[in-house]
């Protein structure tokens, strides 16, 4: 594409800020020399399991990532194919609702989730609220006896 052609272009300040950036520069911390996306796109090819426990660490996911960081898992195709088909820390423990929630005390009067539907019906909560509702169905949950490792569906 000719420069001319760009629709959008990001200012240098927003380049600097963003997160990509930022993880490039956490990979290069340990040795590496990427320079731009296409480095760190090949740089993850290359070394897709470091890459995959970088991308653990920099995202601060909470929980217990297992001693397996890939295996080749079962094919859904008739042939399996060697990185298509595999599974990425398959012993891993982690809680969702945990993970997601892990910043709201950072700005708990922030606005998390604002909802409006096709009827003009509209809905926010802060992130305290959120929390506080997570709280309760989790709460709910237990008082119905669900636990570990209990498949809940609606």
């Amino acid at each position: 594409m000719r420069e001319s052609n760009k629709v959008w272009q990001p200012s240098e300040s927003r380049i600097a800020e963003a997160n990509i950036t930022q993880f490039i520069e956490h990979i290069n911390r340990q040795g590496f020399d990427l320079k731009n996306y296409a480095d760190l796109h090949q740089w993850s090819l290359d070394h897709n399991e470091q890459f995959w426990q970088e991308v653990w660490l920099f995202c601060d996911v909470i929980g217990n990532a297992g001693e397996t960081v890939k295996s080749q898992a079962e094919s859904k195709w008739q042939q399996p194919v060697l990185n298509r088909d595999l599974c990425w820390f398959p012993d891993a423990h982690i809680n969702y609702a945990e993970n997601l929630l892990s910043f709201a005390y950072q700005k708990p009067h922030e606005l998390a989730i604002w909802f409006e539907n096709e009827r003009d019906e509209r809905q926010t909560y802060t992130w305290q609220q959120l929390c506080d509702e997570v709280s309760s169905v989790q709460q709910w949950l237990r008082d119905c006896g669900i636990k570990q490792g209990d498949v809940v569906a609606g």
